[in-house]
C-alpha cells in the first residue's frame, strides 16, 4: 500500500483548513481509495479520528523526516500557509521545531534528499516582504516536483520572487469540492419557525486589526460599523441574521470568532433578529448552513470559496489580498469592501445591491462554481500522477546542489554557533560541577560531624537512662522507705514540740 504525507494547518479547529482536508482526502481517496495517509496536526488524535488517517505532530522536523523516508509522495498544503503577517524567522529552517512557514518550506528540500516526489497543493501565496522569506519560499517552489496554487495572485507573487511561472499551475481551492452535509438548517442551528419569506443573511467575521499584529488603540471600530448596516439591511428587508463563527479556540483573539460576532450583535437595535450559531460543526454542515441561507456578508477566505461553492450571493470584507483575489475570481470583485475604509453605509449599499441583484448573481455562480470544482479536481489528479511515476523526474542533483548548498552554508554557520553555545554552557557547567564538588565534600564533612555528635548524644542518653534506673532502684529500696518514714516522723515530732512550746509561752 503507498503512503501520502499530507503536511497542511490541521487540527485548529479552523473551518477553512479542516474543510480543506476533508475535500482533498475524499478527491484522493476517489482515484485511489486503498491509499494510505499520514497528516499533520496540532491535536492528532482528534485528526485521526475525524478523518482516519494516521497523524503526527505539527512542525516536528525529526518525525517528519522519519515519515518521509518512508512515504511514497510529500503533499504541501493545502490553505495559506505561505505569508509574512509574522516576521519570517528563517533561522528556524530544518530545525527540531520551526514555525509553520518555515516548516512548509523545508519539506520540498527534505523530499528532494530522500529522492521522494513532492507536490505543493493549491496553497495561497500572500505578499512577502523579507528577504528571507521571499528566497525561502521561491526556493521551495523550485525545489518542488509539482505546485498548484489556488487564485492567479498567488502566481503573481510567485513571479515576482523569481520563482519560474511555467512550473506552476493556477487551479482553486479543493474546498470547492467539499460534500454538503445532508442536514436541514433547523437541524443544524435549532432556530424554529424560520419564514421562508424572509430573508436569511449569514455572517461570518473575524477578529482582525488593521494594524495587523498591533493591538494598541481602538481595533474594533470597525465592527461599530458593520452593526450599524446590519441594522440598516434588517429595517429594509426585515431579513433574520445568522452569525456564523468559522473557529472557536480560546485565549487567542485571532483564533477565536465569537468574541467578535457578540461585540457585533451586542451592537444592533434589532439583536432579536439575530442568532449565533453555537457548538462545533463538520465543515460539511457549515458548508450547508450556507447553501440555507439568500446572502453572506463574509470575512475569512473559505466563507468566500462557501458561499460561491454554493451559488449564494455574497458581500465580502477584505482584510488580506487573498480575499479580494477570492471575489474577482467569481466576478464579484464590485461587492468587496476595503476593511481600512470601512462605513456602515458602504455595507449597507454594497448588502441592498447584491440582495435586490441576487438571482443574476446566483446564476452567474452556478457557472463559476462548476469550474471551480473542476479545477479543485486537477490537483488530486496531478498528485495521483506524481505517485504513479508519470511526468515527473527526480530532482538533479546538480540543481539540488545550487539551492541547496546557501543553505547548507546558513546552517552550518548557524550549527557553529549553536556548538560554541552549548560549548560555552559546558564550561559553565564544569565551574558548577566544581561548585557542587566542593558543597557535596562540605556536606560530607557535616554529615561527619553530625554523625559524631549523634554518638555523643546517645552516651548521654544511655547514661542517663542508667542512672534513671538507679534512681528508680533507690526509691523502691527498703531503706531509702525507711528514710522516708523517718524524715516525715521527724518533721511531725518537731511541729509538735514547737506547738507545745507555743501554749506553755502564751
Amino acid at each position: 500500500m503507498k503512503s501520502v504525507l499530507i503536511a497542511g494547518y490541521y487540527g485548529y479547529d479552523l473551518i477553512g483548513d479542516e474543510a480543506i482536508l476533508e475535500a482533498m482526502l475524499n478527491d484522493l481517496r476517489k482515484l485511489r481509495p486503498d491509499l494510505r495517509f499520514i497528516v499533520t496536526s496540532q491535536s492528532p488524535e482528534k485528526t485521526k479520528a475525524d478523518y482516519n488517517v494516521e497523524t503526527i505532530p505539527l512542525c516536528d522536523t525529526k518525525v517528519i523526516i522519519d515519515v518521509i523516508e518512508e512515504c511514497d509522495l510529500v503533499i504541501v498544503g493545502g490553505g495559506g500557509v505561505f505569508n509574512e503577517y509574522a516576521p519570517w524567522r528563517s533561522d528556524g529552517l530544518l530545525t527540531l521545531h520551526p514555525d509553520f512557514n518555515v516548516f512548509c518550506a523545508s519539506l520540498p528540500f527534505l523530499a528532494a534528499a530522500y529522492s521522494k516526489p513532492c507536490m505543493i497543493y493549491a496553497v495561497g501565496v500572500e505578499p512577502l516582504y523579507s528577504p528571507s522569506a521571499k528566497e525561502q519560499v521561491a526556493n521551495a517552489f523550485i525545489a518542488a516536483t509539482r505546485a498548484t496554487v489556488r487564485d492567479k495572485g498567488s502566481l503573481e507573487i510567485l513571479r515576482t520572487i523569481g520563482v519560474p511561472v511555467g512550473k506552476v499551475e493556477v487551479t482553486a481551492d479543493p474546498a470547492f469540492r467539499l460534500p454538503n452535509a445532508n442536514l436541514s438548517i433547523e437541524k443544524i442551528v435549532g432556530w424554529r419557525n424560520l419564514d421562508a419569506a424572509v430573508p436569511l443573511l449569514g455572517v461570518q467575521l473575524r477578529h482582525w486589526n488593521p494594524r495587523v499584529w498591533d493591538l494598541s488603540g481602538d481595533p474594533n471600530s470597525w465592527e461599530f460599523e458593520v452593526a450599524k448596516a446590519l441594522d440598516g439591511f434588517v429595517e429594509r428587508t426585515g431579513a433574520n441574521i445568522l452569525f456564523i463563527p468559522f473557529q472557536q479556540r480560546e485565549g487567542w483573539a485571532f483564533s477565536d470568532d465569537r468574541p467578535v460576532l457578540m461585540r457585533v450583535q451586542d451592537g444592533m437595535k434589532h439583536g432579536s433578529k439575530t442568532y449565533l450559531l453555537e457548538g462545533h460543526l463538520r465543515p460539511g454542515e457549515i458548508s450547508s448552513l450556507f447553501g440555507s441561507c439568500d446572502m453572506i456578508l463574509a470575512m475569512r477566505f473559505h466563507s468566500v470559496v462557501l458561499s460561491i461553492k454554493n451559488c449564494v450571493p455574497c458581500v465580502a470584507i477584505a482584510y488580506s489580498l487573498k480575499v479580494k483575489t477570492a471575489m474577482t475570481s467569481a466576478g464579484l470583485s464590485k461587492f468587496c469592501l476595503d476593511l481600512e475604509a470601512l462605513n456602515a453605509q458602504d455595507i449597507l449599499t454594497k448588502l441592498l445591491e447584491c440582495y435586490y441583484r441576487k438571482e443574476e448573481i446566483k446564476r452567474n455562480l452556478e457557472i463559476v462554481s462548476k469550474e471551480m470544482a473542476i479545477l479543485a479536481m486537477r490537483n488530486a489528479e496531478l498528485a495521483m500522477e506524481l505517485l504513479d511515476g508519470q511526468a515527473w523526474l527526480p530532482f538533479s542533483y546538480s540543481r539540488f546542489s545550487e539551492l541547496a548548498m546557501p543553505l547548507v552554508a546558513r546552517q552550518t554557520k548557524l550549527l557553529v554557533k549553536r556548538e560554541g553555545e552549548i560549548e560555552s554552557l559546558r564550561t559553565e557547567l564544569a565551574g558548577k560541577d566544581e561548585i557542587i564538588l566542593s558543597l557535596q565534600q562540605q556536606v560530607s564533612q557535616l554529615s561527619d560531624k553530625i554523625k559524631t555528635l549523634e554518638g555523643a548524644l546517645k552516651e548521654k542518653e544511655d547514661a542517663l537512662a542508667s542512672l534513671r534506673s538507679q534512681l528508680t532502684s533507690i526509691y523502691n529500696s527498703r531503706r531509702w522507705k525507711l528514710a522516708t518514714w523517718l524524715a516525715l516522723a521527724y518533721w511531725k515530732i518537731r511541729e509538735l514540740l514547737n506547738s507545745v512550746n507555743f501554749k506553755r509561752g502564751r
